[in-house]
């Protein structure tokens, strides 16, 4: 029988020449684009599209406190408990 090995292939050096060639060749590109990202992020983000809201309706009212306090009567401690 005079079949070819099918792991035979691995044997040759071009192959793992080139292999080697584009795995370093993207780890170099991937290394140049995260270093570059990092120098300096604030700088790079001059065009970002951000759209700030201020939603905050400011302290709340007595009627709505007890509204609070009536719904979560066992969070005791709560930043919105009135002092008794």
């Amino acid at each position: 029988m005079n079949a070819i090995h099918p792991f035979r292939v691995l044997r040759a050096k071009p192959l793992w020449i080139a292999n080697s060639v584009i795995t370093g060749v993207l780890a170099l590109l991937f290394t140049v684009f995260y270093v570059g990202a990092n120098i300096d992020p604030a700088g790079h983000m001059e065009k970002l599209p951000v759209g700030l809201v201020n939603a905050d309706t400011g302290p709340l009212s007595a009627a709505s406190r007890s509204t609070w306090e009536r719904r979560s009567p066992s969070r005791s401690g709560s930043p919105l408990r009135a002092e008794t």
